[in-house]
């Protein structure tokens, strides 16, 4: 099962931010980033 929603603070969020690129390397979809 996909992680939909990721809620979390300033330094999760910069954290998954990051990972764009991984995401788009192994096909997948990132979650929807909410603060």
């Amino acid at each position: 099962m996909h992680t939909v929603v990721y809620v979390g603070g300033p330094g999760e969020i910069n954290y998954i931010a990051q990972l764009k690129e991984v995401y788009q390397a192994r096909g997948m979809t990132m979650p929807i980033i909410y603060p």
